[in-house]
């Protein structure tokens, strides 16, 4: 539920997709999760080990394109030999905002999308209680 007006036009700048990025995060002290996630993300793109990404792509109220999405299942596929469902839930540790921005960045050079940091929602996953 919204609880406050949100225009969606904010998801789309000259016909490209809003891609949600905190640039250079994972380089700092903690996400270690993330940056597992953001390995893992790598592994099932069948990205070189060697090239990580200090990137973290993790936020709520986020948008993909749909013929992006289905591109990197299929290329998940074709680098694993099978279907994507099972490679990706083979990690047990994944992250589906830090896969498809990888993707994204690291595979499409950002064709497509343009990066954007501001969250449009609050979230607390740890802390006290609100």
């Amino acid at each position: 539920a919204f609880l406050k007006p949100f225009d969606a036009g904010a998801f789309w700048r000259d016909g490209k997709a809003r891609l949600f990025r905190r640039d250079g995060v994972l380089a700092n002290d903690g996400h270690d999760e993330h940056r597992i996630w953001s390995r893992n993300a790598g592994s099932a793109l069948g990205i070189d080990p060697a090239k990580r990404s200090a990137d973290d792509y993790i936020s709520t109220l986020i948008a993909w394109r749909r013929e992006t999405v289905n591109a990197m299942c299929e290329r998940i596929e074709k680098a694993h030999g099978r279907d994507w469902v099972s490679v990706v839930g083979s990690a047990r540790k994944f992250s589906e905002c830090m896969i498809y921005g990888r993707y994204v960045d690291d595979v499409l050079a950002g064709a497509g999308h343009f990066h954007d940091s501001v969250e449009f929602c609050r979230v607390h996953w740890n802390g006290e209680a609100l």
